[in-house]
């Protein structure tokens, strides 16, 4: 049994070290919005789980379901109208203690940063 344990787990890295790349990458230049979640996949590199690699492969579902999806701004002449949110999290996570902070700034209407 602890072979196969083994042979699962080399399945498992095999696929999903080198899906986190392209997410990677696809987190720094378009799609902010699976930051977190990619962020936490990512801690899991070196021993991941088939949990971790469900969780990788809904990332990708998600991101094939949403590629056609864009940002429409409402240009509104003469008013520039820009908004900030924030929020941070003090050491709530009970794997690595980080603390996390988000911002959202919104320009006419869509998010800009």
């Amino acid at each position: 049994m602890a072979h196969q344990n083994q042979l699962n787990g080399y399945f498992i890295i095999k696929y999903y070290q080198p899906l986190m790349s392209p997410l990677n990458h696809l987190l720094v230049y378009t799609c902010s919005n699976i930051t977190f979640t990619n962020s936490k996949l990512v801690q899991f590199n070196s021993a991941p789980t088939a949990t971790h690699l469900n969780a990788a492969m809904h990332i990708v579902r998600y991101l094939k379901g949403t590629y056609n999806l864009c940002l429409i701004y409402k240009w509104q002449s003469g008013i520039i109208n820009i908004v900030g949110y924030s929020n941070g999290d003090w050491r709530s996570d009970l794997n690595d203690r980080i603390s996390y902070m988000g911002f959202a700034f919104m320009v006419h209407s869509g998010p800009a940063a």
